[in-house]
């Protein structure tokens, strides 16, 4: 919010002060007309903003607490929920030490990754069939059609982060079945992709078993390897994981 009332200020400053000092009128012309302005008109669309913001906010987290309070209930009561041959699929993207690395460089440091990630993400994901819901700062949310076109996107991702002077990306994958509502997407799936993702280390790209693991061995280029159950934070029970790498030209380890 500071930053937005500091570009604000900044355009005020440019587009309003400056100008009407540069076309002649007086100092204490321009600060009779601006402090109206910023009383009566900014403030009042600043608090119906923040008003609206949280109320989107409250509505998303409630849907995502209705959306696991009812499959919960569901899987606890034995009913099986159809699941397509081929489920989407959900992909975290979060960048390794993007914290510490904001702290050391302050914020034309934070802005500056930030604009290289959204820059990344508005064009690699469109590639592969898939698009970005949303960014959380240091990550961003993929919905993938096809589970996979988002490993190849999630390799493609990570390679070129680096590339353009991001720190080292990680992706966690989980294809299932996700709810819809108001462009964003709810249900365990999201959460188990987010824990992978938590759980990945550096420049790597893991996937659930829900992902059938077996379809990717038989892709051109991909090695997959099992990692085996794992327990996730926040989850009650162990999610098999499988790391997926490009194979090297000589089919041992890429360099």
């Amino acid at each position: 919010m500071r930053r937005v009332a500091q570009s604000q200020m900044d355009f005020f400053q440019r587009d309003l002060i400056e100008s009407r000092l540069a076309s002649g009128a007086s100092l204490h012309d321009v600060v009779a007309t601006l402090n109206p302005f910023i009383t009566e008109v900014s403030r009042p669309a600043v608090d119906d903003l923040i008003r609206w913001l949280f109320r989107r906010h409250i509505d998303t987290f409630n849907i995502q607490l209705l959306v696991q309070l009812i499959e919960s209930t569901l899987q606890e009561a034995g009913v099986e929920v159809a699941r397509p041959d081929r489920p989407p699929a959900i992909a975290f993207l979060d960048l390794s030490g993007f914290t510490r690395l904001t702290e050391e460089g302050g914020e034309q440091e934070a802005v500056g990754l930030a604009t290289a990630l959204t820059d990344l993400v508005r064009t690699v994901p469109g590639e592969f069939g898939g698009t970005a819901v949303k960014l959380l700062g240091d990550g961003v949310m993929l919905y993938f059609p096809d589970p996979v076109a988002a490993v190849r996107c999630a390799l493609r991702l990570i390679a070129e982060a680096e590339g353009r002077g991001l720190p080292a990306a990680r992706v966690g994958i989980r294809a299932e079945p996700v709810v819809f509502r108001e462009g964003d997407y709810y249900g365990r799936t999201v959460n188990v992709a987010a824990r992978i993702t938590d759980y990945s280390r550096p420049r790597e790209v893991l996937v659930s078993d829900a992902l059938h693991p077996q379809s990717l061995v038989t892709v051109e280029g991909l090695d997959v390897d099992k990692i085996g159950p794992v327990a996730l934070k926040g989850l009650s029970d162990r999610i098999p994981l499988y790391s997926v790498r490009r194979r090297s030209a000589l089919g041992g380890e890429p360099g």
